[in-house]
């Protein structure tokens, strides 16, 4: 039965059976496809169609369009329906042919790795059928295709999904010369290595696992890819200027080998690591020495408390030591973070230390954003004056990145000043983390005032959100920070934000679309209530401010960190014979008790922008769940002021639009 679509000439219905044959069955969950067919006269879909699950439309005067954008509206032409109808065989798959390639490839491949893991099945010839399926109906791409990415990728699921997702922006034609090999085949398409690379160190999280899975790479053995544990940590004392290292990397084996990126066998001394070995992976290779002694550098940097690049104390936890001034802000709305502050001012041991560290990180889990507004009384910040401390701090811990700080002056948020602290630390900390290293890395942080509201808009010059982390889902827990090591930070800083909200206003942290030329990276923007300064200046109406805009124990904002890094001076020639020399010869000094090392002519540690692998985005760059939602659209003059006033009050601007879509099929 067909249902009419309001204030348009097509009617909704449904049909089975497109994906029915066992080939094409794993495709598709349910098998079933939504149908709108249009009447007379019908030139185009209704606009609302856009935000649907994948469907086709079919109309006399319908034609697909002539542009290469996917679509999720699949349009089924008369002509179509005509060299369709004599077919003897097969209408099912020719008709797939002709509406896949209109579609998104996430129509047959799903929104995450765990969906096309599940297409493709656990029986290898199974997967490989399925696999030249999704590249011949979505990408027009026959058995070379299909060859090139099982080579790539050994058939990962997350590797292979950003390969066809990469494919399908790449291809201006039907799949003709994909990664010929004529022309160097997928090893020469720098983009593609470059989005397997950043796949793959995204899954190792935190920076000591991604240590861990560079020096595997580099010492393991080209053929198996294993690596004796002993060798890892011997060639990580060597390329690591500062003690502490081997035993940071120690426990990213054990993150790695929880992840799959690493296998394991045998204990102790004996024990044996196995890198999975692909085509991307091996060509990674190459570069991993060198990519290691950067990221070592740049973890150098971090260990310190005064965040002066030098070592910390041998037998203070890596919780407390790893602590700058920077990522306290983190802990501005616990109240175990001036205990600990204190115990360290005061000269505490090195237990005493770990156990408040330990309970700050407990508390902070478990607070309530809601339960934290209730207890707070409220108060006014300034925000000016936190932006300038917070950009200091993070120039700071992010050597060499760039922090564009942009706010005009007596600009007052009614938001407790420990909550827009946090809150701000959470979003820039995104996008500072994700250019960290990069060349001309940069970070916007551009306040604006549209009373009642205060925007203060964060964008950087990163790569942008992953496909399956954009709209709302980029602040659940279950997408945030891409399997990172740390998560939910985006997710909190909005819990903490709309804790706060009043019956006129709603504070708000959200996506927005930037036309930005230059910043082409995340777009995440604050929506807070504007308050008059004179109104903050009086605690004793009622209105006390909380904090000083700056936290207990912090040292200085002008403080710098001495980028003592050394750029590398040349690498060998014979790159493996270089580094099972340099692990020999770290194994001799170490049994007779000399100190780890390399030459310094031969090896120079990096700085924190030379050639080492960024710290990632870690909320908002994991798959999400099924679906993708539209970024939120904020006009001029909008508001998020509810509507609630007083009589004889002018009425409050409208609320700003949202767009969602119906997630999966």
């Amino acid at each position: 039965m067909a249902r009419r679509v309001d204030t348009s000439r097509f009617h909704h219905t449904y049909f089975d059976g497109l994906f029915g044959s066992e080939p094409l069955s794993r495709l598709h969950p349910t098998g079933r496809v939504d149908l709108y067919v249009g009447g007379p006269g019908t030139a185009a879909v209704p606009d609302q169609l856009a935000d649907q699950a994948p469907h086709v439309a079919v109309a006399p005067g319908l034609t697909a369009p002539e542009y290469t954008d996917r679509q999720t509206t699949a349009v089924l032409s008369l002509r179509d329906l005509l060299q369709l109808v004599v077919l003897p065989e097969d209408r099912a798959a020719a008709l797939l042919g002709i509406l896949a390639r209109q579609w998104p490839v996430t129509a047959l491949i799903g929104d995450r790795a765990a969906d096309l893991a599940a297409r493709l099945g656990d029986e290898p010839d199974a997967a490989w059928r399925a696999l030249r399926w999704i590249t011949h109906l979505a990408l027009g791409g026959g058995h070379a295709v299909a060859q090139a990415m099982e080579n790539c990728t050994a058939m990962d699921p997350a590797l292979l999904r950003v390969m066809l997702r990469y494919a399908e922006h790449r291809m201006a034609t039907t799949g003709t010369g994909l990664w010929d090999v004529a022309h160097g085949g997928w090893q020469e398409d720098t983009g593609l290595v470059q989005a397997l690379r950043e796949e793959l160190v995204a899954r190792c999280g935190e920076p000591a696992a991604e240590a861990a899975w560079w020096a595997a790479l580099a010492a393991g053995d080209p053929a198996t890819g294993e690596v004796s544990a002993e060798d890892v940590l011997l060639l990580v004392e060597a390329c690591a200027d500062w003690p502490g290292a081997g035993d940071r990397v120690r426990e990213g084996v054990g993150v790695l080998a929880a992840r799959g990126l690493l296998a394991r066998a045998g204990e102790g001394s004996g024990e044996i690591l196995t890198v999975p070995r692909s085509g991307v992976v091996r060509l990674l290779r190459s570069g991993a020495e060198q990519q290691l002694t950067g990221l070592l550098a740049r973890m150098r940097h971090t260990q310190d408390e005064q965040g002066a690049g030098q070592a910390a104390p041998a037998g203070r936890p890596p919780a407390a030591r790893g602590w700058t001034p920077w990522q306290r802000n983190r802990f501005a709305t616990v109240p175990g973070l001036a205990r600990l502050t204190a115990a360290e001012t005061g000269g505490a041991d090195d237990e005493r230390v770990a156990a408040l560290a330990a309970e700050t990180e407990a508390e902070l889990r478990d607070q309530d954003p809601a339960a934290l507004a209730g207890a707070m009384e409220p108060s006014a910040t300034e925000l000016a004056p936190l932006l300038d401390a917070l950009a200091a701090q993070c120039r700071d811990h992010y050597r060499g990145t760039e922090l564009d700080v942009r706010c005009p002056p007596a600009l007052w948020v009614d938001v407790p000043e420990p909550v827009l602290r946090a809150a701000l630390y959470e979003v820039i900390d995104n996008a500072a983390r994700v250019v960290a290293g990069t060349d001309a890395g940069l970070v916007q942080v551009l306040a604006t005032r549209e009373s009642p509201e205060v925007l203060v808009e964060v964008q950087d010059s990163g790569p942008g959100l992953p496909a399956g982390s954009r709209g709302r889902r980029i602040f659940t827990l279950s997408a945030a920070g891409r399997e990172q090591g740390r998560t939910g930070g985006l997710f909190r800083a909005r819990q903490l934000l709309r804790a706060f909200a009043t019956p006129l206003f709603e504070p708000e942290l959200e996506v927005f679309e930037s036309a930005h030329p230059a910043l082409t990276g995340a777009a995440l923007r604050l929506v807070l209530p504007e308050t008059a300064p004179e109104t903050a200046a009086r605690p004793a109406a009622g209105r006390r401010r909380l904090g000083t805009g700056r936290l207990p124990g912090h040292r200085s904002f002008g403080a710098q960190v001495e980028d003592d890094g050394r750029r590398a001076e040349g690498r060998d020639v014979d790159r493996d014979g270089a580094v099972r020399l340099r692990v020999d010869a770290a194994r001799r000094q170490a049994e007779v008790g000399g100190a780890v090392g390399a030459g310094e002519g031969e090896r120079g540690a990096h700085t924190a922008g030379d050639g080492g692998v960024g710290h990632r985005l870690q909320a908002h760059q994991e798959p999400a769940a099924a679906g993708t939602v539209t970024p939120t659209r904020r006009t001029r003059g909008s508001s998020r002021v509810r509507n609630v006033v007083a009589a004889g009050d002018p009425a409050p601007a409208p609320a700003r639009a949202r767009t969602a879509t119906r997630g999966g099929w």
